[in-house]
């Protein structure tokens, strides 16, 4: 049930009737839960009983929690057990292929028992809704946050609008909002339905339509593009990564404001970041926040040292490599990134960084510029089916492309996925240092519902080539 199908449009309209109506607030409340566990269901009728498992280990978790206040062993035991029962599921289900054919590997070599042959298949939505949940049992026991009711907890748990790929709830933000949960206002309910249509823009037309086949070519396994193909199709790729993810993400917050809930941006302008500390301020925003307030603080952040700091922060973007996937590409892509954090802070520290040209539009430019193209870099890794296919698209980039059977974009391929980058770049710096919100309010009206029916028509002329969402699989 994606959201840019009419089931859904019907299913969201159903759950939207119903919690507008004047009906008690437990009867809205299960409107949500029951809602919520049928979309989920709609993928799998599995999949709920991951729900179910991870909103009882940590309700219970956070209760034993409270109930044991002043025994500190106790509530650190209880946490522990909790994050292994959480963290244990996601690494059988994401990580339990690689599991399978690492023993395999060794059954070979030591002529031991060889592992079931079987396949683990990763249900959508799996790494997001169990951060969540962990956030949850977390807070309780650094006393950020009090136990609440089962009820709650679960819609907390499977609110389907960011059920499949966030953005990453936190219990303080969202479960305040649920006791009880109001409905919409009408400016709301029109700004969800704006955030929606522009969020199945980005997914529908841009990502799948305009972007994904440009980025296909350039990364079939069968072919060798050349230089400039290979840096368009790299820029095309993480243009259609932000436009799907972004369009998710977007979609959410709609959706959810629709329903009257107040959900946190997931991506501010990352297109017009400079420096990488500025990235991932803008990027991913809600699991950049989670690593940071559950892994690098704890870690020590910033207050052991610079080698300790650099330290964490290499751990964490590990992580997020890791998150994402467990290959060498992921590795790779999250050690890259953590080195350019680490090399960024260090050239702050030096008189270069200082210099006055940094802050003329000449200067930023070139921050921008050398930003976007050490991104690329890494993005390379984060596209690549192996490692392999990395060598060769780096190799092309740097101006060595392979002489047999380079391939090369079209000039028409070449024309629209530039183009259509340049309009997503000019439209982040637009915005960069303000919300959408401000920026479409200082918009006159007439322009903006021309705007919202210019979208609604491409992404119906668009429709039949949109694809599931990239991040489904993470």
């Amino acid at each position: 049930m994606p959201f840019n199908s009419l089931v859904f449009l019907l299913f969201f309209l159903i759950v939207a009737l119903v919690h507008s109506l004047p009906l008690p607030v437990i009867v809205r409340k299960l409107n949500l839960l029951i809602a919520s566990y049928v979309f989920y269901a709609a993928w799998d009728v599995r999949y709920p009983l991951l729900l179910a498992f991870s909103t009882l280990v940590n309700f219970g978790a956070a209760a034993l929690i409270q109930n044991c206040e002043g025994k500190t062993q106790t509530r650190r035991t209880v946490l522990w057990i909790s994050v292994l029962l959480n963290f244990g599921l996601l690494a059988c289900f994401k990580y339990g292929n690689e599991f399978l054919s690492a023993w395999g590997l060794l059954a070979d070599r030591l002529r031991i028992a060889e592992p079931p042959q079987v396949t683990i298949l990763l249900p959508i939505g799996l790494s997001f809704f169990t951060f969540q949940a962990m956030s949850y049992t977390i807070d309780v026991y650094r006393r950020q946050f009090r136990p609440t009711s089962l009820l709650d907890l679960a819609i907390f748990g499977s609110f389907f609008p960011v059920l499949l790929a966030g953005p990453i709830l936190r219990a303080g933000q969202f479960i305040p909002q649920c006791t009880p949960p109001r409905r919409a206002t009408g400016r709301e309910f029109s700004w969800g339905l704006s955030l929606l249509t522009l969020g199945l823009f980005l997914k529908v037309t841009l990502a799948d339509h305009l972007l994904a086949p440009i980025a296909q070519q350039v990364y079939d396994l069968s072919l060798r593009p050349d230089t400039l193909s290979s840096w368009t199709g790299t820029l095309v790729f993480a243009a259609q990564d932000y436009c799907d993810f972004a369009g998710y993400s977007t979609c959410a917050m709609g959706i959810g404001l629709c329903l009257g809930f107040v959900l946190p941006a997931n991506f501010r302008s990352p297109l017009a970041s400079i420096g990488f500390r500025d990235v991932w301020q803008r990027w991913h925003i809600t699991l950049v926040v989670w690593m940071r307030d559950y892994v690098f603080n704890p870690l020590g952040g910033v207050f052991k040292g610079y080698a300790r700091a650099a330290l964490n922060v290499i751990i964490v973007m590990l992580l997020i490599g890791v998150w994402h996937g467990a290959t060498a590409t992921f590795l790779i892509f999250g050690f890259l990134h953590g080195s350019f954090l680490i090399g960024e802070t260090l050239l702050q520290r030096t008189r270069l960084r200082r210099l006055p040209v940094w802050a003329t539009p000449f200067g930023k430019f070139v921050l921008w510029a050398v930003t976007i193209m050490l991104c690329l870099v890494a993005f390379v890794f984060y596209r690549a089916a192996n490692l392999e296919q990395a060598r060769w698209i780096l190799a092309s980039m740097a101006g060595f492309p392979s002489g047999v059977g380079s391939f090369g974009l079209t000039d028409h391929d070449l024309l629209i996925g530039l183009v259509t980058v340049e309009c997503l770049i000019v439209a982040h710096w637009v915005v960069r240092n303000q919300n959408l919100e401000t920026a479409v309010a200082r918009i006159p009206w007439w322009s903006v519902s021309f705007g919202l029916a210019a979208m609604l028509v491409a992404i119906t002329l668009s429709s039949g080539e949109s694809q599931t969402f990239l991040y489904f699989q993470f």
